[in-house]
């Protein structure tokens, strides 16, 4: 989908924001807008909103002149999130043999699929009124609880502090 969008298209504007646009789903909401036009050009930019009540003061001229030029050498557009200069940056690191690749230290994955996030991922007051302690697991459910590329237990402790959902609930398999 990526790669039509960035062939077809000519300007891409992706919209996100902090807070959840409906707070109700744990899900992110992403405004895509695009448009074609008779350029060679194919630009991309993210902007990034507190939350959808600053559609109201957005200034139009952002989307209608994107500033990054899109790689089609690359499939991710998690790069377009970044300024120009920490794009190469981290391109100048990832050619650098010496820095090493955090999956040789650590394994990565993609976050939890529930099929129901209110009962299996809750906040602490949850786990302690049901006295779920042995079965909640630490989480970080949503990727705006992530303040920084560094993320500690002092982040986590205010997280669960705020009633975010900071625990998975697994529970031991049973014998029917």
């Amino acid at each position: 989908m990526r790669e039509f969008l960035a062939h077809f298209y000519n300007k891409i504007n992706i919209v996100s924001f902090e807070k959840l646009v409906f707070p109700n789903i744990q899900q992110e909401v992403v405004l895509l807008l695009c448009e074609k036009n008779n350029s060679n050009s194919h630009l991309i930019e993210h902007l990034e909103l507190r939350d959808a009540e600053e559609l109201q003061k957005l200034d139009l001229s952002k989307l209608k002149s994107p500033k990054k030029r899109i790689d089609f050498k690359s499939n991710k557009w998690t790069f377009y999130f970044l300024e120009q200069e920490e794009i190469d940056l981290l391109e100048k690191f990832q050619s650098d043999k010496k820095i090493k690749q955090l999956g040789e230290y650590a394994k990565v994955e993609v976050g939890i699929t529930t099929g129901s996030n209110p009962f299996f991922t809750v906040p602490l007051s949850t786990v302690q009124f049901y006295n779920l302690e042995k079965y909640a697991k630490p989480l970080v459910g949503r990727s705006v609880q992530v303040p920084s590329a560094i993320f500690t237990n002092e982040d986590w402790n205010k997280n669960r502090d705020k009633e975010a959902r900071t625990h998975f609930l697994s529970f031991p398999k049973m014998e029917i």
